[in-house]
Parts: structure tokens; C-alpha cells; sequence
């Protein structure tokens, strides 16, 4: 039986490791994309005075999945910006692993509700045909971002619940 949990836990590392590996490359590649498409735009506009139509329009697509990839991955890093004021407050380790349990349970819950409502909203765009100005792509290529990657931000905060809770004080 422990053989199974073994097989079950290298499992979840591996899922784990390809998602995180997934994260890092999509960072990696939407921010190079998004300094390149400034970068050309910037010297179309102001040294050749012709911008480039629509470039903005798929550097806002784009730079969605850098925003919410970059979130998500922050989170599984634990590099995000957090306010934590109890700290000075309680000194009590057991209080501090409570309050921060339920502080990570909040976040999953708030990463879940942002899930939900940009699947409905992005549900709500497909059936509408909602697409940009300028080449009529479907809005849903940014707001798949949305829901990605609050699912992604989910699913690290989860495992950090789970972590804190295996966590000796």
C-alpha cells in the first residue's frame, strides 16, 4: 500500500513540475514577444513615423497571459506580495499557523470565485461573438488567461494549504 502512495506522490510532483515547466515558458515567451512588439513599435512610430496597425491589439492578448501566468507562478514560488501584519502582532507560532492557514484557504476560495465568474464571462463572450476592433479575433484568447490562470493561482494556493497544514510549528 505504501508503494501506491509513493507511485500516487511522484504522480502529483511530475503533473506538478510540467505545469510549473508549462508557466516558466509561457512567462519566458510572451514576455520576450511583448518587449519585442514594443520595441518595433516604438521605432515604426517614432523613427519611421508608420506605426504598425493593430500590434497593440495583440500585444494586450498577449500580455494578459504574461499577467496571469506570472501571477500564478508567483504563487507556487511564494513571491507574491503579501500584507502580514499579524506577525508583529501574535506571537503565538500556533495563532500565526492558523491565521495564515485561513489566509491561504481565502485566497484559494478568492482564485476559485475569479475562475468561476471568468469562465462565465468568457462563456458569456463566446456565445456573443465578442472580437477585437481591429482583427475581429475572439476576446476569449485573452480572457482564457483569466481563467487559466486563476485556476493555475488555485491550485498553488491549494497545494499551499495542504503544505502548511503538514507543516510542524
Amino acid at each position: 500500500m505504501k508503494k501506491n502512495n509513493k507511485d500516487s506522490i511522484k504522480a502529483k510532483s511530475t503533473a506538478l513540475d510540467f505545469l510549473v515547466k508549462c508557466e516558466e515558458i509561457t512567462i519566458f515567451t510572451t514576455g520576450v514577444f511583448i518587449t519585442f512588439a514594443i520595441f518595433i513599435q516604438v521605432v515604426l512610430r517614432y523613427v519611421f513615423s508608420t506605426p504598425l496597425f493593430g500590434l497593440e491589439e495583440i500585444a494586450l492578448l498577449v500580455v494578459s497571459w504574461f499577467y496571469f501566468t506570472g501571477a500564478a507562478y508567483s504563487v507556487y514560488s511564494k513571491s507574491y506580495i503579501k500584507a502580514d501584519i499579524l506577525s508583529l502582532i501574535v506571537k503565538s507560532p500556533r495563532i500565526r499557523k492558523l491565521f495564515n492557514i485561513v489566509s491561504l484557504i481565502l485566497s484559494t476560495v478568492a482564485t476559485l470565485l475569479l475562475f468561476f465568474y471568468g469562465l462565465k464571462y468568457a462563456t458569456w463572450s463566446n456565445r456573443a461573438h465578442v472580437v477585437t476592433p481591429h482583427f475581429l479575433m475572439s476576446v476569449n484568447f485573452g480572457f482564457g488567461a483569466l481563467v487559466v490562470g486563476s485556476l493555475l493561482m488555485s491550485l498553488h494556493f491549494a497545494l499551499l494549504v495542504q503544505e502548511e497544514i503538514k507543516r510542524k510549528i
